[in-house]
């Protein structure tokens, strides 16, 4: 089209240099009127040969298809090896997420028991705070006025302090539970409750 176009200048150029006359000029309108022409039918025949082939192809992917459907494709060593492949790696991929499903699967499981062991535990101190401890205090002042002993708990954990009250007064006391056996250290509590009796 462009080459066309510089020919249809150049044909202009001359004729117009030549002062040509006018069946020359005529043949020129003529000449140009049958480029246009041609272009145009061109521009035409590339619509419809572009069409064409996009229909073709169309029908082309439709047959294909449904042949595709109807028989399956003989496939190269290539596509084969590559699709057994891809099933291995599907399928190693597979055991791995069933692996770490059953161990997530176990992991949760011993959670579960280890919940259920904390929910008893903390039932049994909620027993114990609400049963054993009331009782425990209870008991502990009881034995302090049936006794008269009262306890100094702000000393050190080896050291057993406090006094006896009786009728008679107050006798202080302290022993160490390194140096003096349980078994003393009670005895020795009761010798001097008796001794105010």
């Amino acid at each position: 089209m462009d080459q066309t176009d510089g020919t249809l200048v150049l044909l202009e150029s001359l004729a117009g240099d030549m002062a040509m006359s006018k069946d020359l000029s005529h043949l020129l309108d003529q000449f140009k009127e049958g480029v246009g022409q041609s272009c145009e039918i061109r521009k035409l025949q590339a619509e419809h040969i572009k069409s064409v082939s996009q229909e073709l192809i169309a029908s082309w992917k439709e047959e294909e298809g449904l042949s595709a459907l109807s028989q399956p494709e003989e496939s190269s060593e290539e596509d084969t090896y590559e699709v057994t492949n891809r099933i291995n790696e599907v399928r190693i991929r597979t055991e791995e997420i069933n692996k770490d499903t059953k161990h997530i699967d176990e992991e949760l499981k011993s959670v579960q028991e280890e919940k259920i062991h904390i929910e008893n535990a903390q039932k049994q101190v909620m027993k114990n705070n609400t049963e054993k401890i009331p009782k425990f205090n209870h008991d502990v002042k009881l034995y302090s006025q049936v006794s008269g002993i009262r306890w100094q708990y702000d000393c050190p954990a080896n050291e057993v302090k406090g006094f006896i009250c009786n009728p008679n007064g107050v006798k202080p006391f302290s022993l160490d539970s390194k140096q003096n056996s349980q078994f003393f250290i009670t005895n020795y509590l009761w010798d001097q409750m008796e001794e105010d009796w």
